[in-house]
């Protein structure tokens, strides 16, 4: 079992080392023969550097995501209210913020805002534009509790979207 760790302990390192050459603009071929082994090795070690490095951007990705996510739906929750009395300057801020946590999880709401801002191009001076707007409002709810529990439409979960 020590020899085990050893050997993990030496391909780590020199994974850390393929890395920094890599960066450094190196070939594979120069890597190889500065780290004293085959050109298939380092060949294999350059694919395990990348792999690392593209989880390891995925997971940031990941993270800032529902971190945003969940800041906009604070401030989604706080005008929520405002917005449900016709106030078409919430209600406005409201469907920017809904754009934008939508384009964060991959998903595009479009179709709704534009509605919404049909509606309020109008004018909403009557109580009819005012209900509209009202409808529109539970629509986008809709959507919303519909993206936060039943998934984005591809399988994964809306909270952490998958990276395809």
């Amino acid at each position: 079992m020590a020899s085990f760790n050893t050997q993990s302990h030496k391909r780590n390192k020199r994974l850390i080392e393929v890395g920094e050459m890599l960066l450094l603009g190196n070939t594979q071929t120069e890597i190889a023969v500065h780290l004293k082994v085959s050109t298939p090795t380092i060949c294999r070690d350059v694919k395990e550097v990348k792999k690392r490095w593209l989880d390891q951007s995925r997971d940031t990705i990941a993270e800032f995501v529902a971190t945003e996510g969940g800041r906009i739906d604070l401030i989604i929750k706080g005008l929520m209210a405002k917005a449900k009395t016709g106030k078409l300057q919430v209600i406005d801020r409201l469907c920017k913020l809904i754009e934008l946590k939508m384009k964060l999880y991959g998903l595009d709401a479009k179709y709704l805002s534009e509605n919404l801002r049909m509606i309020m191009a109008d004018g909403a001076n009557s109580n009819q534009d005012v209900g509209a707007i009202s409808q529109g409002l539970r629509e986008l709810e809709g959507v919303i509790d519909a993206g936060e529990g039943g998934g984005n439409g591809n399988g994964a979960s809306s909270e952490v979207p998958t990276l395809n």
